[in-house]
């Protein structure tokens, strides 16, 4: 259900002004500038996400630029500019992929590790509950979110 909201049903697909650019202008900006200057509301260019999420675009801009440095340098930091659809793509695999290797494993140790007394059936029921919960599929990966991962941190957070 994610891949499909992350592949083929996003919602920002037509929209260049979307979640995507804020993603890549995040990349950008957490790459070009200093981590002192990565909350300045002085300019357009600002995170407004936790610092979790300011790292996470810190090494994402790193993935990235390894394979397509020329497009990730000719974006410009302050203004929308037209993105390909590799970058499209790219960001929307780092979503998912945040999910893959923060948010799943978290909940298979979660249910594994509280559920142990329950039937292998219901434990497999309540991780496929919480890994393909129709709402957060939408919210996640149709608005192209890193809330998945954030969610993730939290749960491990509270073991």
């Amino acid at each position: 259900l994610e891949i499909t909201f992350s592949v083929a049903l996003w919602i920002g697909h037509a929209n260049p002004l979307g979640y995507i650019w804020f993603h890549f202008s995040w990349m950008q900006l957490t790459a070009r500038r200093n981590i002192s200057d990565w909350y300045d509301n002085n300019e357009f260019s600002h995170l407004d996400y936790p610092p979790v999420a300011a790292y996470v675009h810190f090494l994402m801009s790193y993935v990235y630029r390894y394979f397509n440095e020329k497009e990730f340098y000719n974006q410009s930091l302050t203004g929308y500019g037209n993105l390909s659809p590799q970058m499209k793509d790219a960001i929307r695999y780092a979503i998912l992929s945040q999910d893959m290797i923060v948010y799943y494993p978290v909940v298979i140790f979660m249910v594994l590790y509280h559920l142990r007394h329950l039937p292998k059936v219901h434990k497999l029921g309540v991780m496929l509950l919480f890994m393909n919960m129709p709402m957060f599929a939408y919210i996640e990966h149709g608005n192209t979110q890193t809330n998945g991962m954030h969610l993730g941190l939290f749960l491990l957070s509270i073991h």
